[in-house]
């Protein structure tokens, strides 16, 4: 195990390393938009929060992918969409109170 001061020397480096490359291969939308809209939903919840990230994350890029594969879409933008669709309509279930959207009376 490595001391703990030693843990931001590597991690840094590294991340820079792997975004620099995930950049030039996936395309910047599609990084930044993976890495920021995950964690902004999650941010939502104080409960679940990593749960929520990752199966928002992951539901994107499935649904992304399926549907760039159903209509011929290119895949990046079809999946910086997605995400954006799905963060917009968590964003949305949450702003509300518990019971409005199902028609109940609060």
């Amino acid at each position: 195990m490595l001391p703990a001061r030693w843990n931001g020397w590597l991690f840094y480096p590294f991340f820079a390393i792997v975004i620099t490359q995930s950049v030039q291969v996936a395309g910047v939308y599609l990084v930044f938009a993976s890495l920021i809209i995950p964690s902004l939903i999650g941010s939502l919840f104080e409960r679940y929060r990593y749960l929520v990230s990752y199966s928002l994350g992951i539901a994107g890029y499935l649904l992304g992918l399926l549907f760039s594969y159903l209509l011929d879409l290119p895949a990046g933008p079809t999946i910086v969409v997605l995400l954006t669709l799905l963060a917009g309509l968590v964003a949305l279930i949450k702003a509300f109170p518990r019971g409005v959207l199902l028609g109940n009376k609060v």
